[in-house]
């Protein structure tokens, strides 16, 4: 069963070569790469990541 899959509009704050820190307006919230796949337009990012960490994060 494949993972649901949501994405967040964000802004990129920090980036490692393991997360990324983004923040939505609401929530900031580190992200491990290794689940995350961040599109960048320009300042603002289009961040792909499983539901189940997008709840966990507090992001929806």
């Amino acid at each position: 069963m494949m993972a649901r899959l949501v994405d967040i509009e964000c802004i990129v704050k920090h980036k490692t070569d393991r997360a990324v820190l983004i923040d939505d307006g609401d929530t900031e919230a580190w992200l491990p790469l290794a689940h995350a796949e961040v599109e960048t337009r320009g300042r603002h990012a289009l961040v792909t990541i499983p539901e189940w960490l997008a709840q966990e994060k507090g992001l929806i």
